[in-house]
């Protein structure tokens, strides 16, 4: 069984009362119940993509759900958009541990929905999604063309965007090509846009020559080629060329300049994009945003990379490129483009982070009014190693980041270094991202990433809701997640009964060891937690080590550890960090003991790289130990695990029942309770239809008539009257079999048929009155609660 970790606190005591809610806010009328979920924000700035457990006790009426809790659905604050969330535990009785990935807590707090109350919920539907990410690359990248004059050899050509041509009926690639000098631009084409072996080589490249970074669009029936100017040195900037017809293979005339670089270029002090502008990407924008005193509907919008000094051999004085991103819109796409005064728009990450030193080549995808902007990022001006990220904005004056969704390779491949360029369009059901990769040896070749653009809602699936997870299920290690490293052939890793045990083996006198690290690259500001077990801990000597490393895995000089001591003599566990930059580090004797935590036995490990340049270990729920200063890395890093064994030791096993990654700022977010809210119909009623007075003599012993009122949405027909109050009257039964006093007729001559029901006069309560108003309150046949009211008039009892 699974250990679980309880953070939130369910705070409020909950209660069902009746509230009434509008189909407007519901997220679906087949989920009879809600509750609110108030979160707080622990931190000191507004947070993304924050996991928080919310914890479900007795004072949870269980009843109401199903007894696997497989109908419970998780919203945002409006209550209609579905947001990840996970099962944890489920006891139909009397608890429940739910993690939920809620999109953005401001630093006043949030508030989600939980749903529940369906008998027959469906299965997951397929919804449309945004090009977030995590792209696929395809296993046969790298992208060869055939016929290329060249011979096939890819090396030096960079992929930009992808296009269909319904006249060629092909797909077309736009690429520079960095084999020659000055750079020029090629297209390759395709009738299988995913497949990396399907491209062939157009025979009437270059269509442009001088010119990098390309960009191609159709607008009415003529294509575009927006590039960077090579054709007269620094600082260059952006130009277009046109098609002289409708063919998108050209010939492509003119070279307008619609971008130029801003001033004071190899100046001390040049403006932010000086040297050049570079690397656009162009599209018509719609919709309500306004910068600079200035609509932006029905304009076109270049986005492009700006570099501020430049490389020294244009510039002497140059610390070297400083690439970061801004646009400039335009009245015509081939117009003279304005740029925005808030530039640049997507700043350098904070030292440590990804993008702290270049933030560079631009894409935009348009959803759902959502601009997803794609950029690379790199920790230095080098460029490496660099990854994809993305941000988002819906005015075009504030940006969010997010996670890298494009990572370099694993040491050795052909895009170790670099996964950059290319844009993102879309096919059928499947988003598409040519892009650019680079090897250590700094060789250029392109290849092809793709995203389904149809996936199912995400619905209970831990690997939705933390950054990074694995349970360990089934009876083998899943290798997408994973990188295994094994030093001495004896090694294992092996799945089953929910654990990984990773075994290291000695061999005659030769120590053995077993690294593994994840393939999913995790920020500082992360929290990584595990529960696991060192059956061999006080042997000596071995060693069980978790924390996070760098992606070399032949490097001990990039990590932050937690591991019990090779030495038992010690009888305590260490913690250390080493710096990348000269392989010293810092290593310290922790406040972990093994007596109070025998590592022998299953615990809690925690390791948190903070924002802070800090790394924190925990055990349990002891105290963190803190390591900060010049030991802390501030490069990439993965969740890692090791066993280590070294004669007179045989083997070291180190058992691991789940890892997760998740975001935290030191502190954890509370999840709060509200009260039960069930779903009601509100609905019209008339209270003795045809009088506009609505006159009610509480000492009268008839009946009052009240119709319900159907509605284009609503069938009144389908109320059950014998579950009608009015004023805590029912429904009056005469005759034979006591039947009720309903039936149904247009009372309003709009072509719908209504309910009209009768109460008796005797058993309305006057104590329920609300400002001169009745509530009418029922279920229909398949129990959905009704609500409705209506204005009366209360005359005197006569003498």
């Amino acid at each position: 069984m699974k250990k679980l970790l309880f953070f939130a606190v369910a705070l409020s005591t909950f209660l069902t009362f009746t509230v009434s809610v509008g189909a407007q806010d519901w997220y679906d009328s087949a989920w009879q119940y809600r509750v609110e979920v108030t979160i707080e924000n622990p931190c000191s700035e507004t947070l993304t993509d924050y996991q928080v457990q919310v914890l479900l006790d007795s004072s949870f009426d269980f009843v109401h759900a199903l007894d696997d809790g497989g109908d419970l659905r998780v919203t945002e604050s409006d209550g209609l958009t579905l947001i990840p969330f996970w099962i944890e535990e489920w006891d139909h009785l009397s608890f429940a541990s739910i993690w939920v990935k809620v999109p953005s807590i401001p630093l006043e707090g949030t508030t989600i929905y939980l749903y529940y109350g369906n008998e027959s919920p469906p299965g997951p539907e397929q919804v449309e999604v945004p090009p977030a990410g995590f792209w696929q690359k395809d296993p046969n990248n790298p992208i060869y063309i055939h016929n290329d004059p060249r011979g096939g050899d890819v090396n030096g050509l960079l992929a930009e965007n992808m296009v269909y041509d319904a006249d060629t009926e092909l797909y077309w690639l736009i690429f520079a090509d960095y084999r020659v000098r000055p750079y020029i631009i090629g297209l390759a084409y395709s009738d299988d846009p995913g497949n990396p072996g399907a491209w062939n080589w157009y025979d009437g490249n270059p269509i442009i020559e001088a010119a990098n970074a390309p960009h191609i669009m159709k607008h009415g029936d003529t294509w575009y080629v927006f590039y960077a100017d090579n054709s007269y040195g620094w600082p260059f900037g952006v130009a277009v060329s046109e098609s002289e017809g409708s063919d998108i293979r050209g010939p492509y005339t003119g070279r307008e300049q619609v971008l130029i670089p801003g001033e004071d270029y190899c100046t001390l002090a040049p403006e932010w994009d000086a040297a050049r502008v570079d690397e656009p990407y162009v599209f018509q924008y719609h919709g309500s945003a306004e910068v600079d005193d200035v609509s932006l509907d029905g304009k076109w919008i270049l986005v492009y990379m700006g570099d501020q000094w430049g490389y020294t051999s244009n510039c002497s004085s140059s610390p070297g490129v400083t690439e970061q991103i801004g646009y400039a819109y335009a009245d015509t796409i081939d117009g003279t483009y304005t740029k925005f005064s808030g530039n640049p728009v997507i700043p350098f990450g904070s030292p440590g982070k990804f993008d702290s030193g270049t933030v560079a080549d631009p894409w935009v995808y348009e959803f759902d009014g959502t601009y997803y902007i794609g950029y690379v990022g790199a920790p230095n001006k080098a460029g490496v190693p660099a990854d994809t990220a993305y941000v988002t904005t819906t005015d075009w004056i504030n940006f969010t980041k997010h996670p890298i969704n494009l990572q370099v390779g694993p040491t050795g491949s052909w895009d170790s270094d670099r996964a950059f360029r290319g844009a993102v369009s879309r096919f059928g059901d499947t988003y598409y991202l040519p892009y650019t990769g680079r090897d250590s040896a700094g060789i250029h070749r392109m290849g092809i990433a793709t995203q389904p653009a149809l996936l199912p809602e995400p619905l209970n699936d831990a690997n939705e809701v933390f950054e990074f997870y694995d349970g360990f299920d089934g009876d083998a290690l899943d290798m997408t997640k994973w990188v295994v490293k094994n030093y001495n052939s004896g090694g294992m890793v092996t799945v089953g009964s929910g654990q990984l045990t990773i075994t290291a083996q000695v061999i005659g006198s030769t120590r053995g060891y077993v690294q593994m690290r994840g393939t999913t690259h995790v920020p500082t500001g992360t929290l990584l937690e595990t529960y696991a077990q060192h059956p061999e801990a006080l042997q000596s000597i071995t060693a069980a080590e978790v924390g996070f490393k760098g992606a070399n895995l032949d490097v001990f000089s990039n990590v932050i550890r937690i591991w019990d001591d090779p030495d038992p003599a010690l009888d305590v566990f260490s913690i250390s960090t080493a710096s990348p930059s000269d392989g010293s580090s810092g290593s310290v004797a922790s406040l972990f003991d093994f007596t109070a935590y025998p590592p022998s036995l299953w615990q809690i490990y925690r390791v948190y790289r903070s924002t802070l340049d800090t790394a924190e270990f925990q055990i349990d729920e002891s105290s963190f130990d803190v390591l900060s200063g010049a030991y802390i890395p501030t490069g990439q890093m993965y969740g890692w695990l090791m066993s280590y064994a070294q004669p007179p030791a045989t083997e070291s096993r180190f058992v691991v029942n789940w890892l997760r990654i998740r975001k935290w700022c030191g502190k954890d977010a509370l999840a709060a309770l509200g009260s039960e809210e069930p779903y009601i119909i509100e609905v019209s009623i008339d209270v003795k239809p045809g009088s506009d007075t609505n006159s009610i003599n509480l000492g009268s012993h008839g009946v009052i008539p009240v119709a319900i009122l159907s509605s284009s949405t609503f069938d009144a027909t389908q109320v059950d009257p014998d579950t009608i109050s009015l004023g805590g009257a029912g429904v009056a039964v005469r005759g034979k079999g006591n039947k009720s006093m309903a039936h149904e007729e247009d009372v309003n001559g709009d072509g719908l048929i209504d309910l009209v029901v009768h109460v008796e006069t005797e058993d309305l309560d006057a104590s329920s009155f609300q400002d001169g108003s009745v509530i009418l309150t029922g279920l229909t046949y398949g129990g959905t609660p009704i609500r409705g009211s209506d204005e009366i008039t209360i005359v005197p009892e006569s003498s």
